[in-house]
């Protein structure tokens, strides 16, 4: 057998490290863009004038290395014209005080006139057999005997063929009103009647006619007015120096 052909070392070695000849000699060298560097008038305290261009701005740490927001003076002090500001970011709501004045109630005696002229004509719109029943069991429930004294009944129904007895508690009254349809309650804006009180309310603060969006807007704004000026008497009032005698 012949033996494994031998190579010397040197061969080897000289051919590692001899330099890679590309294949194509044409390929282009790669080219270094430089940054661009403008120099300015040294208002940087920088020697010899040269910042990047724009210059970074450093954000404002605090002592505990956190950023802040620099706010203007007006809205760290009392004044009126912040609280105004703060005023106006609070929700105002209009509730039971701010609409009763614009609802206007009437005798039960009118109230039946009135129903009677709304029956002749057929266009009352009947209550559902669900709400007849439940007026019916309420008012069967205030007619039971109870222990509880009871106050002087001085709400008769003007309904000539109803035989209940007078009421003390207004709000089973109009209940019972409503029974029959008899709506004591006539919103001052629309002239629409209404057998309760809170719906009368609940008709003024929801309704989406023009004319009781614009009439809550008012009201809204009559709201912050007197927000407004609360506020400036407390600012005027705690502003005044108080004199001590000794």
């Amino acid at each position: 057998m012949k033996s494994p052909p031998t190579y010397p070392i040197a061969s080897l070695t000289e051919t590692a490290a001899s330099p890679i000849t590309p294949l194509n000699d044409n390929t282009p060298s790669p080219q270094i863009h430089s940054l661009p560097i403008y120099v300015t008038p040294n208002n940087f305290d920088i020697s010899g004038g040269v910042v990047p261009s724009p210059p970074m701005t450093s954000l404002t740490l605090s002592p505990t290395n956190s950023t802040f927001l620099l706010l203007n003076s007006n809205e760290l002090d009392g004044s009126p014209e912040s609280q105004s500001e703060l005023m106006n970011d609070e929700i105002f709501k209009l509730g039971v005080t701010d609409v009763e004045d614009q609802i206007k109630e009437i005798r039960p005696e009118e109230a039946m006139e009135i129903c009677s002229r709304r029956h002749a004509k057929e266009k009352t719109t009947k209550r559902s057999k669900k709400k007849r029943e439940a007026d019916e069991l309420r008012v069967k429930k205030n007619e039971e005997p109870s222990p509880k004294p009871r106050k002087d009944r001085t709400l008769k129904c003007p309904e000539p063929k109803c035989k209940s007895k007078p009421w003390s508690n207004k709000k089973k009254f109009q209940d019972h009103l409503a029974g029959h349809d008899i709506r004591c309650f006539v919103c001052k804006l629309c002239k629409n009647d209404f057998p309760r009180f809170d719906n009368a309310v609940g008709h003024l603060l929801r309704s989406k006619k023009p004319t009781h969006v614009r009439n809550r807007e008012n009201l809204l704004a009559k709201k912050r007015f007197e927000k407004q000026l609360e506020i400036n008497s407390q600012s005027s009032e705690s502003s005044t120096p108080s004199f001590t005698s000794f």
